[in-house]
């Protein structure tokens, strides 16, 4: 494991020095592709992600310069501003130096670094394209962990690691639907897989669509020419999410896709006849999840998890814990040191970003995560609408209700990575175009 991960550094370390093209695609498959946990020997405590951020950020600034006047680096700091008090001043935080050093770099600036890169059409495509590679590779592992009951990659990271930084679920007792284990394929956690998957179907239909709201058409409109490979693509993801056998990702992404076809209904009925096709084919999964979850719901079998009086208990005890620290919370680390020391049952499973935010952060510090949301909310719909808006605006709405419904999972950087995509790409849709016009002769 070593080894891999000192290969992966060279080659972004080689690829950024030679091509800086080469070193962002390489980078995005890492990021997507291996899991947060993966180590990276000597390179002062980090894991590979994060060195490779790094790095990779480095040789992207090195290459061009960095564009701090922006209201991109505005949200960011308004945001550090309000979390800081927790990391600094509660009961159980961890200090400045981790904010920065861990949280910052493991959650924005992945983002930071494409949305430096993504200044024109050409680089908005290799960034699609690295993408889509990537969940070709995770879904085909998920696939090959059905089928053969065994996840080398997972296996071999619980061995490596003296923390239990990766989790399984496997046995009856653990899993639902008669299957023998849940597929988290390269990821960290068979429900964060969900979410990672949930939150990056919007964007791999996005070439798909095209609306009336810009001037300038879908910068990657050229992938609908390979519809059959998205199409193939997205049923894998589907299939994928579905063997993740977790409820909050499956109504994710049963979000996701009905926020696509919403926005987009008059597109899909009036424009292009095959997209009818399309919007069958996402319609049928979506009624399927819909049904399993509303049948369990009413039959009140349990298959483990939270439940609606689970939540209940969860908050009054969050209430309990947190009502003498209600500006600044317990600290960042206050709910991952009570489920470590197993300081009571009633707190297992409030991960909920409802319960997990007051707890950790207080009420400043969940303002922070607040106007977060709704600063990106807000940034794709000004000046105008591109046709990005649409489909950034289901990812964070698929991220919210993950978040909610189960917890953060490692998921956000996930999220400020697409919405730095989506960001950049809208910001240079909106850049006025220039126009040729070749010069008459003049008329004598």
């Amino acid at each position: 494991m070593i080894f891999l991960s000192i290969a992966i550094f060279s080659a972004l370390l080689a690829a950024g020095l030679y091509n800086r093209t080469l070193c962002i695609q390489l980078f995005i498959v890492i990021f997507i592709i291996f899991p947060d946990s993966m180590p990276m020997i000597g390179f002062f405590g980090l894991g590979l992600i994060k060195a490779s951020t790094i790095l990779v950020f480095a040789l992207n600034c090195y290459k061009n310069g960095p564009k701090l006047s922006s209201n991109y680096f505005y949200i960011l700091i308004v945001f550090t501003i309000l979390i800081l008090p927790s990391y600094m001043f509660a009961e159980n935080s961890t200090g400045i130096y981790l904010y920065f050093s861990q949280f910052f770099v493991s959650t924005f600036l992945p983002g930071i670094t494409i949305y430096k890169y993504i200044n024109d059409t050409k680089n908005l495509k290799s960034v699609y394209k690295a993408i889509c590679f990537s969940f070709f590779v995770m879904c085909g592992y998920g696939l090959f962990e059905l089928v053969a009951n065994y996840n080398p990659l997972i296996e071999s990271l619980k061995a490596y690691s003296t923390k239990k930084t990766v989790f399984e679920y496997t046995g009856v007792s653990q899993v639902r639907l008669g299957f023998s284990r849940r597929i988290q394929s390269t990821s960290w956690h068979p429900i964060a897989f969900g979410g990672y998957l949930s939150l990056f179907i919007p964007i791999i239909l996005s070439p798909l669509f095209d609306i009336n709201s810009s001037i300038i058409p879908n910068p990657l409109k050229s992938f609908a020419k390979n519809k059959s490979i998205i199409l193939i693509l997205l049923a894998l993801m589907l299939f994928n999410l579905f063997v993740c056998l977790s409820r909050s990702a499956w109504v994710a992404g049963i979000v996701a896709l009905a926020y696509i076809i919403f926005s987009h209904r008059k597109y899909l009925m009036y424009r292009k006849k095959e997209l009818k096709y399309i919007a069958l084919f996402v319609i049928l999964p979506v009624a399927g999840y819909g049904i399993y979850y509303i049948v369990d719901k009413l039959s009140h079998v349990t298959y483990g998890g939270s439940s609606t009086d689970m939540r209940e208990v969860q908050a009054n005890y969050v209430y309990n814990l947190v009502k003498n620290d209600l500006a600044i919370g317990l600290g960042d680390s206050a709910i991952s040191n009570i489920l470590a020391k197993g300081l009571s049952g009633q707190a297992f499973g409030f991960e909920s970003t409802l319960m997990a935010f007051p707890v950790n952060h207080g009420i400043v510090g969940s303002l922070g995560y607040f106007l977060l949301y709704l600063s990106t909310f807000v940034l794709l719909i000004r000046p105008n609408k591109t046709v990005f808006t649409a489909f950034f605006h289901a990812t964070l709405i698929t991220h919210i209700a993950f978040t909610v419904l189960t917890g953060e999972m490692k998921t956000t950087t996930m999220f400020w990575f697409l919405f730095s995509i989506f960001y950049a790409a809208h910001i240079d849709q909106l850049k006025p175009k220039t126009i040729f016009i070749l010069n008459k002769q003049p008329e004598i």
